[in-house]
Protein backbone atom coordinates (compact mmCIF):
# COMPACT_ATOMS: atom_id res chain seq x y z
CA UNK A 1 0.00 0.00 0.00
CA UNK A 2 2.76 2.48 0.93
CA UNK A 3 4.78 1.59 -2.16
CA UNK A 4 1.74 2.27 -4.35
CA UNK A 5 1.38 5.78 -2.86
CA UNK A 6 5.09 6.41 -3.25
CA UNK A 7 5.05 5.33 -6.90
CA UNK A 8 1.95 7.45 -7.54
CA UNK A 9 3.62 10.48 -5.93
CA UNK A 10 6.80 10.02 -7.96
CA UNK A 11 4.84 9.63 -11.20
CA UNK A 12 2.85 12.77 -10.39
CA UNK A 13 6.02 14.70 -9.58
CA UNK A 14 7.76 13.48 -12.72
CA UNK A 15 4.79 14.33 -14.97
CA UNK A 16 4.59 17.83 -13.45
CA UNK A 17 8.30 18.35 -14.08
CA UNK A 18 7.98 17.15 -17.69
CA UNK A 19 5.00 19.47 -18.28
CA UNK A 20 6.99 22.41 -16.88
CA UNK A 21 10.09 21.47 -18.89
CA UNK A 22 8.24 21.42 -22.23
CA UNK A 23 6.58 24.78 -21.49
CA UNK A 24 3.02 23.61 -20.90
CA UNK A 25 2.56 26.26 -18.20
CA UNK A 26 3.74 29.20 -20.35
CA UNK A 27 0.29 30.41 -21.38
CA UNK A 28 -0.73 32.78 -24.18
CA UNK A 29 0.55 36.36 -24.57
CA UNK A 30 -1.95 39.03 -23.50
CA UNK A 31 -0.52 41.72 -25.84
CA UNK A 32 -2.08 42.39 -29.26
CA UNK A 33 -0.74 40.02 -31.89
CA UNK A 34 0.93 41.14 -35.07
CA UNK A 35 -0.37 40.56 -38.56
CA UNK A 36 1.23 37.80 -40.63
CA UNK A 37 2.21 40.54 -43.09
CA UNK A 38 4.03 42.54 -40.43
CA UNK A 39 3.89 46.22 -39.55
CA UNK A 40 4.65 48.90 -42.12
CA UNK A 41 5.35 52.59 -42.20
CA UNK A 42 6.18 55.04 -44.98
CA UNK A 43 9.11 57.37 -44.35
CA UNK A 44 9.66 60.63 -46.31
CA UNK A 45 13.20 59.66 -47.35
CA UNK A 46 14.90 57.98 -50.28
CA UNK A 47 15.52 54.24 -50.10
CA UNK A 48 19.35 54.52 -49.75
CA UNK A 49 18.90 56.94 -46.83
CA UNK A 50 16.53 54.55 -45.08
CA UNK A 51 18.90 51.61 -45.67
CA UNK A 52 21.74 53.65 -44.14
CA UNK A 53 19.52 54.54 -41.17
CA UNK A 54 18.74 50.84 -40.61
CA UNK A 55 22.39 49.82 -40.65
CA UNK A 56 23.25 52.69 -38.28
CA UNK A 57 20.35 52.01 -35.90
CA UNK A 58 21.09 48.29 -35.48
CA UNK A 59 24.86 48.19 -35.97
CA UNK A 60 27.03 46.52 -33.31
CA UNK A 61 24.12 45.00 -31.35
CA UNK A 62 22.81 48.45 -30.33
CA UNK A 63 19.14 47.49 -30.24
CA UNK A 64 18.56 45.01 -27.36
CA UNK A 65 21.58 42.97 -28.44
CA UNK A 66 20.00 42.00 -31.76
CA UNK A 67 22.38 41.17 -34.60
CA UNK A 68 21.76 42.77 -37.99
CA UNK A 69 22.51 40.42 -40.87
CA UNK A 70 21.61 39.46 -44.42
CA UNK A 71 18.41 37.35 -44.58
CA UNK A 72 19.34 35.34 -47.66
CA UNK A 73 19.82 31.70 -46.76
CA UNK A 74 17.79 31.88 -43.57
CA UNK A 75 14.63 30.28 -44.94
CA UNK A 76 15.06 27.46 -42.41
CA UNK A 77 13.80 29.73 -39.63
CA UNK A 78 10.08 29.47 -40.33
CA UNK A 79 7.63 27.70 -42.59
CA UNK A 80 6.80 29.63 -45.80
CA UNK A 81 9.63 32.10 -45.19
CA UNK A 82 11.85 32.66 -48.23
CA UNK A 83 13.63 36.03 -47.96
CA UNK A 84 15.27 37.53 -51.03
CA UNK A 85 16.17 41.02 -49.82
CA UNK A 86 16.20 43.31 -46.82
CA UNK A 87 17.71 42.87 -43.38
CA UNK A 88 17.34 40.32 -40.61
CA UNK A 89 17.53 41.08 -36.87
CA UNK A 90 18.45 38.00 -34.84
CA UNK A 91 18.43 37.60 -31.04
CA UNK A 92 21.75 36.92 -29.34
CA UNK A 93 22.12 36.77 -25.57
CA UNK A 94 19.65 39.45 -24.45
CA UNK A 95 15.89 39.13 -24.41
CA UNK A 96 13.84 41.78 -26.14
CA UNK A 97 11.35 42.40 -23.34
CA UNK A 98 9.05 40.50 -21.04
CA UNK A 99 5.67 39.44 -22.27
CA UNK A 100 2.69 38.97 -20.00
CA UNK A 101 1.04 35.60 -20.52
CA UNK A 102 -2.16 34.13 -19.19
CA UNK A 103 -2.28 30.39 -18.65
CA UNK A 104 -2.75 27.56 -16.20
CA UNK A 105 -0.58 29.27 -13.57
CA UNK A 106 -2.30 32.66 -13.98
CA UNK A 107 -0.59 35.83 -15.23
CA UNK A 108 3.16 35.51 -15.70
CA UNK A 109 5.90 37.69 -17.17
CA UNK A 110 8.21 35.67 -19.42
CA UNK A 111 11.28 36.83 -21.38
CA UNK A 112 10.43 37.36 -25.08
CA UNK A 113 12.78 36.71 -28.01
CA UNK A 114 12.02 37.46 -31.63
CA UNK A 115 13.65 37.61 -35.06
CA UNK A 116 12.60 40.39 -37.44
CA UNK A 117 12.77 40.66 -41.23
CA UNK A 118 12.97 44.25 -42.47
CA UNK A 119 12.20 45.02 -46.12
CA UNK A 120 12.35 48.31 -48.01
CA UNK A 121 10.33 49.35 -51.06
CA UNK A 122 10.56 52.65 -52.88
CA UNK A 123 7.21 54.42 -52.83
CA UNK A 124 7.61 57.26 -55.27
CA UNK A 125 10.71 59.38 -55.68
CA UNK A 126 11.38 60.41 -52.10
CA UNK A 127 9.36 57.99 -49.98
CA UNK A 128 10.22 54.52 -48.71
CA UNK A 129 7.89 51.87 -47.35
CA UNK A 130 9.46 49.85 -44.51
CA UNK A 131 7.88 46.55 -43.49
CA UNK A 132 8.95 44.80 -40.28
CA UNK A 133 7.74 41.20 -39.98
CA UNK A 134 8.36 38.88 -37.04
CA UNK A 135 9.83 35.64 -38.35
CA UNK A 136 10.07 33.75 -35.05
CA UNK A 137 8.69 34.64 -31.63
CA UNK A 138 9.45 32.67 -28.47
CA UNK A 139 8.93 33.02 -24.74
CA UNK A 140 11.67 31.59 -22.54
CA UNK A 141 10.11 29.10 -20.16
CA UNK A 142 11.06 25.80 -18.64
CA UNK A 143 14.01 23.61 -19.42
CA UNK A 144 15.30 22.02 -22.57
CA UNK A 145 17.83 19.37 -23.30
CA UNK A 146 20.82 20.63 -25.25
CA UNK A 147 23.93 18.84 -26.47
CA UNK A 148 25.73 19.60 -23.19
CA UNK A 149 22.86 18.82 -20.84
CA UNK A 150 19.97 20.88 -19.47
CA UNK A 151 19.45 24.41 -20.80
CA UNK A 152 16.62 26.95 -20.88
CA UNK A 153 13.68 26.00 -23.01
CA UNK A 154 11.32 28.20 -24.94
CA UNK A 155 7.85 27.95 -26.39
CA UNK A 156 6.58 29.44 -29.61
CA UNK A 157 4.19 32.37 -29.07
CA UNK A 158 2.30 34.76 -31.32
CA UNK A 159 4.31 37.76 -32.57
CA UNK A 160 3.70 40.93 -30.57
CA UNK A 161 2.79 43.97 -32.67
CA UNK A 162 4.34 46.46 -30.23
CA UNK A 163 7.83 45.02 -30.74
CA UNK A 164 7.55 45.41 -34.52
CA UNK A 165 6.47 49.01 -33.94
CA UNK A 166 9.48 49.54 -31.64
CA UNK A 167 11.82 48.41 -34.43
CA UNK A 168 10.15 50.82 -36.86
CA UNK A 169 10.37 53.61 -34.27
CA UNK A 170 14.12 52.98 -33.90
CA UNK A 171 14.50 53.33 -37.68
CA UNK A 172 12.46 56.55 -37.66
CA UNK A 173 14.56 58.04 -34.85
CA UNK A 174 17.74 57.31 -36.79
CA UNK A 175 16.30 58.93 -39.95
CA UNK A 176 15.38 62.07 -37.98
CA UNK A 177 18.79 62.23 -36.27
CA UNK A 178 20.65 61.78 -39.58
CA UNK A 179 18.70 64.67 -41.13
CA UNK A 180 19.49 67.00 -38.25
CA UNK A 181 23.25 66.49 -38.60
Amino acid sequence: MKIRHLVFGLVLLLSGFIAWAVGAFAGRPCSPASSIHGTERIFPAAQPDVAAAITNAFDLFRYHGLMLTDPIGSDWMARDYHPTNGFLLLPTTETLCTVQTLGFLGKRHLPYEASFHITLMADGTNRTRVVVRTVTARAVNGLGLGPCGPCTGSVRVRPIRREEENVIDAIGEKIVSSRST
